[in-house]
């Protein structure tokens, strides 16, 4: 046999083979950028099919789409995100915020565009987003004025009145002949809880408006979401918007709220006389506006007078105005009911809700669970329906899925209040130590945790934290707090803790043998300290005593690997 004839052959074919792997190689590498580039170009005739839209005011649904198959072809297009970016700020729709986000990552924002990016995550009440952007324009002297205007907005979105009626002083002190500014001194003073600042921010408001000018609309909508309006503002305010049948609907709204102040009898049959004429697929935009503005007076039961349920189960944001009206009633059969009719492949949030709560009925856990996780993320974009998903999971035990639904609601201001104290209920039940103390961190940054949670969250992280030195930190910022004799004891049992766990039981028991408290009666993890304090101190019989109170199968791991250790032996 020829050994080299076939040496000569198999090597002609690895080099054939290795070239055309390389060929392959050349061609996919070569390919893609081509690729990419077409896709570019094709978003580019999108992009301008889009200005084309907006400069002859056709369809805004055409306008959208063009925007839409743009940012589809090229999602990391500067040019198609900024077009969508700057689309969406004058629209309703949160994802504006992604938008920038996503533009920032791939071309640094402009001065201007870092404002309006301010500017939006402002009117969707992210001041975490908010506050940093605003730090950045007031260093640019021609943002200065803005900026100022920014951080009032801000100030007043996380309730620090003052702080917001101060920047909005100092925006108008710049220029005092700013309409804007004047606008937004009032606006800030009016929502001061002072009585004297209020009455100002009122007076300052109506010289504003007194002559008909276009700001009557938003005075008007501030007034009416805090009534009542004194009654010489209110005959005023009613002259200066009269009824008028070809009104845009937001005036026929405004002017619908001042009449119901000035005639509340009449008030039901005035909300019905607008309703009635938007039961049609037609009336539908104009129906949800309805809806949302009734929604922001807390009228519930209006809500659910004025949206017919066959109206609202084949329309998506209807059905969700609906069923929150309906669980703001605690009507939450009728909220269960409402989502399992709810029809439509747009209807992904109800229709993942009410596969949860199905799954559940049956039986099947795991599925129910799956089930409600995905309708918490598909429901980022909804505060209202993340509400029902936290209590509707609640009701059935999934208290990690309600807790997980309330938190990202703890960054709007019209639900943050509601969120803190369900997220801080909810915080105590999870029987996760860790989870327990850093929900209560993430409310402490915030600012939203009251001294006594305080000591509480230096009280877990003694129980969860690997590193002493980081607890004794922390007790030695919370140590000035420790005021009253209930606050004093949370500290004390929060040092013992640590002693504990620092192997150092004497330390431990001469701090808690001191204590006034019924220990059979107070908190479980108080109990779980003093059991393995007595345990340690070698008290058996006190410790065993004490430990007959706790329930075993509500223990977390780290509470009972304290006191297992010795219980465990004679």
């Amino acid at each position: 046999m020829d050994t080299n004839g076939f040496n000569d052959k198999s090597a002609r074919v690895w080099w054939i083979a290795g070239g055309g792997v390389l060929l392959i190689i050349a061609a996919v590498f070569g390919v893609r950028p081509l690729w990419n580039w077409s896709k570019i170009q094709r978003a580019e005739g999108f992009l301008a099919r889009h200005a084309e839209a907006m400069n002859t005011g056709k369809n805004p649904s055409e306008v959208a789409l063009t925007l839409k198959s743009a940012l589809a072809l090229a999602p990391k297009h500067p040019p198609a995100l900024r077009a969508a970016a700057l689309y969406y700020q004058t629209q309703p729709y949160i994802e504006v915020l992604d938008l920038w986000q996503s533009l920032d990552r791939v071309a640094p924002l402009s001065i201007l565009e870092k404002a309006l990016y301010a500017r939006a995550a402002l009117n969707h009440g992210r001041t975490d987003l908010a506050l940093p952007l605003t730090r950045e324009l007031g260093k640019v002297p021609s943002q200065e004025e803005n900026a100022l205007r920014l951080g009032a907005e801000a100030a007043s979105l996380m309730g620090n009145a003052q702080a917001a009626v101060d920047l909005a002083n100092q925006a108008w002190s710049k220029n005092p002949n700013n309409i804007t500014n004047l606008w937004l001194l009032g606006s800030v003073q009016f929502r001061h809880p002072n009585p004297s600042m209020k009455a100002e921010g009122r007076r300052r408001l109506m010289s504003l408006v007194a002559d008909g000018g276009p700001e009557v609309l938003p005075v008007i909508n501030l007034m009416l979401l805090p009534p009542p309006i004194p009654d010489a503002d209110l005959n005023l305010l009613l002259r200066l918007l009269p009824a008028r049948t070809n009104a845009p609907f937001e005036e026929r709204l405004a002017r619908l709220g001042l009449e119901n102040l000035k005639d509340p009898a009449g008030k039901a049959q005035r909300i019905r006389q607008v309703a009635e004429p938007l039961w049609t697929p037609s009336g539908r935009t104009n129906l949800l506006r309805l809806a949302e503005w009734l929604s922001q007076r807390g009228a519930y039961q209006e809500i659910v007078d004025v949206i017919p349920e066959d109206q609202a189960i084949t329309h998506p944001l209807l059905s969700l105005n609906l069923a929150g009206a309906l669980g703001s009633l605690e009507r939450w059969e009728d909220v269960e009911r409402l989502l399992g009719k709810s029809e439509g492949p747009e209807f992904t949030i109800q229709k993942e809700t009410f596969r949860a709560v199905a799954a559940h009925a049956t039986g099947h856990t795991n599925e129910s669970l799956a089930s409600w996780s995905k309708a918490v993320r598909l429901s980022n974009r909804n505060p209202q329906m993340r509400q029902i998903i936290a209590i509707l999971a609640e009701r059935r035990g999934y208290q990690q899925v309600s807790l997980d639904a309330w938190l990202p609601l703890l960054m709007l201001p019209q639900y943050s209040q509601k969120a803190r104290s369900q997220v801080l209920r909810l915080a105590y039940r999870v029987q996760d130590p860790f989870l327990t103390r850093e929900t209560l961190d993430r409310l402490h940054k915030l600012r939203l945790l009251e001294v006594p949670d305080q000591m509480n969250l230096v009280l877990y992280a003694a129980l969860t934290e690997h590193n002493p030195a980081k607890v004794r930190d922390s007790l030695g910022q919370a140590k000035p707090l420790a005021t009253t004799a209930e606050l004093s004891n949370r500290f004390t049992i929060a040092t013992a803790l640590l002693s504990l766990r620092e192997n150092k039981p004497e330390v431990a028991e001469a701090l808690l043998d001191p204590l006034q408290v019924d220990w059979t009666k107070a908190p479980q993890l108080w109990r779980v300290v003093r059991v393995a304090q007595l345990g340690k101190s070698d008290r058996r019989p006190e410790a065993r005593s004490l430990a007959e109170s706790l329930y075993p199968k509500a223990l977390s791991k780290p509470e009972r690997l304290l006191i297992e250790s010795w219980l465990a032996q004679e």
